[in-house]
């Protein structure tokens, strides 16, 4: 009876050890679950997040001005004269047509502002300098500073109420580095001598 009752005992005490250590299996793995999940919603937070940055950051990059729809012109610009003839006609408010190219710099166009600069063509690109195989010819960086700075105006387009459009320019109407083109326009209140402004009436692409 004695022998009987110890070999229940000790089933039952192996059954109890069979079953707690069940139990701690499982609760161990609902632990580790936790944590792992934990730790994979915090990954993938943070790859939402910075793509949601770097997607911000490109539509900040591909945002172009919105112009109005009378900007670009087929028709001939007639009387236009040279950057360099229009820095001497700096007058405010005076109306004038002037044909350059588009360049001075590797970029030439406002990042979030619809303006560019406008070049006269003495300041020589340098595809036209034999053998240079410049990837930015437009930038003119053969050129002298200072003849670049004094052959140069900036190019604006502003709305019915005189404002400053936004947005990029480049890309819009035909408009890119090194281009040639026409603008008729207006001298800004806010032209000076040493940095000409003229506020863009209409542009013809050449």
């Amino acid at each position: 009876m004695e022998l009987l009752e110890t070999v229940i005992a000790r089933n039952l005490e192996g059954c109890l050890k069979i079953h707690y250590m069940k139990k701690y299996i499982l609760i161990n793995s609902i632990i580790l679950f936790i944590i792992i999940s934990a730790f994979t919603a915090c990954d993938s937070s943070q790859e939402k997040t910075e793509y949601h940055i770097r997607n911000n950051s490109n539509n900040k990059q591909l945002l172009k001005a919105i112009v109005p729809t009378n900007l670009f012109v087929r028709e001939e610009l007639v009387s236009s004269i040279s950057v360099l003839e229009a820095r001497n006609r700096n007058i405010i408010g005076e109306l004038l047509t002037v044909e350059g190219y588009i360049g001075s710099r590797k970029d030439p166009f406002s990042q979030n502002r619809a303006s560019f600069i406008l070049c006269d063509h003495t300041i020589d690109s340098c595809d036209r300098v034999l053998g240079d195989n410049c990837p930015t010819p437009w930038d003119a960086c053969c050129e002298d500073r200072n003849k670049i700075i004094n052959g140069t105006i900036n190019i604006q387009v502003v709305d019915k109420n005189g404002t400053l459009v936004q947005g990029n320019l480049n890309g819009v109407g035909g408009l890119k580095p090194g281009a040639k083109i026409k603008v008729l326009g207006v001298v800004d209140d806010e032209s000076i001598t040493s940095s000409m402004v003229l506020n863009a009436k209409k542009i013809k692409i050449l």
